[in-house]
């Protein structure tokens, strides 16, 4: 009867555990403006999109004041440094008249992205995992893309793939560790690393290996 009851009780705490965590955010670049939307359709609320520099910096209004959301809620960043990170916040007030804030979430805004692809990986030199940033601009409603991202050593040979997959218009992460296709960690060295869309578009960047 105990462990009915505990399974129960850790049942509903993660449920409520998964019910409240935030939302994720996407960014794209229609005519090379950044646009910040909050994953998830929350038609009937009311919203306001604000940024800083900092997650403890200042927060400054990008939308005029409480915003209808008719499913997308969303704000056009216009003052934007391109290639710098922002942290952005969102304020929703639901029918109900509750509020609920999400964020701030810090974005590092391409300007590569602009011109239709990106790639950048960190840390460089690496001594661990790799995290990738691909990212694809366009609308919110542009179908995701067959994309790959493959790894040549310093003589142009393909050794690893880091990503195949598919990707929407945005950002988006990807973790991987530093091994051959093979399974063998991959020696000390510059590597380069391309990232193919489906459609054409490619993106170049270098990745120091370190040991």
């Amino acid at each position: 009867m105990n462990r009915i009851v505990t399974l129960v009780i850790s049942t509903l705490v993660l449920a409520t555990s998964l019910a409240a965590a935030d939302p994720g955010v996407r960014v794209d670049y229609p005519g090379g403006t950044p646009r910040i939307r909050l994953e998830g359709d929350w038609s009937g609320s009311h919203y306001a999109v604000s940024r800083a520099a900092g997650a403890d910096g200042v927060f400054v209004p990008l939308t005029g004041g409480d915003v209808l959301c008719t499913g997308d809620c969303y704000a056009l960043d216009r003052g934007a440094a391109l290639g710098s990170t922002v942290w952005y916040r969102f304020d929703l007030t639901f029918a109900d008249g509750g509020t609920r804030r999400y964020g701030p979430f810090a974005i590092t805004l391409a300007p590569e992205l602009s011109r239709g692809i990106r790639l950048a990986a960190s840390p460089s030199p690496a001594r661990g995992p790799v995290t990738f940033e691909l990212g694809l601009a366009g609308t919110r409603d542009a179908a995701p893309l067959a994309a790959e991202a493959s790894v040549f050593d310093a003589g142009g040979r393909r050794v690893a793939e880091a990503f195949r997959g598919t990707l929407a218009a945005g950002t988006t992460r990807v973790n991987w560790t530093p091994r051959d296709a093979g399974g063998r960690a991959l020696a000390a060295g510059v590597y380069l690393v391309r990232l193919t869309a489906a459609d054409g578009r490619r993106a170049v960047t270098r990745l120091v290996i370190a040991r």
